[in-house]
């Protein structure tokens, strides 16, 4: 079936049909918070810009921790060696990750002075390490699943 929809959905029939389960379910979410922020508006004076932006920051949310928790991303990950090998992958992807944008940002944005190079960096790591633990998650997940289809 091609839909639009295709571009962002992975050509893994497996993986796609998941993550048709993981948008709707995230839809159904997003529904349920709107009909909550609808009721509440009527006790409560809402701004409606930062409810929008909650019921979206819920729907990626929860699409993305349902994606990182199912186990889905790395199929070809069942065997000890290589899992070890993409732990090293997403090790090295942090580190650039987090070298990549601090350079960039140094260059493309300004040059932080003081303090503001302890913030930069702060920031920037704390993103990397966020980066490495979803994707160990999802790893580990993989990695476990997979073994268990062996």
């Amino acid at each position: 079936m091609n839909s639009w929809l295709s571009i962002i959905l992975p050509s893994d029939e497996y993986k796609e049909k998941k993550m048709l389960y993981f948008f709707a379910e995230g839809a159904v979410v997003m529904f349920i918070c709107t009909l909550l922020f609808l009721l509440a508006s009527k006790y409560v004076q809402l701004d409606v810009q930062f409810s929008l932006l909650i019921i979206l920051f819920v729907f990626v949310a929860y699409v993305t921790i349902r994606y990182i928790l199912s186990g889905v991303e790395y199929t070809d990950v069942s065997t000890e060696e290589s899992f070890k090998k993409e732990f090293r992958v997403i090790t090295r992807r942090s580190i650039v990750f987090v070298l990549t944008s601090i350079l960039l940002y140094t260059l493309l944005i300004e040059l932080p002075s003081g303090k503001e190079w302890y913030e930069v960096i702060g920031l920037f790591i704390l993103a990397g390490i966020l980066m490495f633990l979803t994707s160990y998650v999802s790893l580990r997940r993989s990695y476990i699943k997979n073994k268990e289809l062996l």
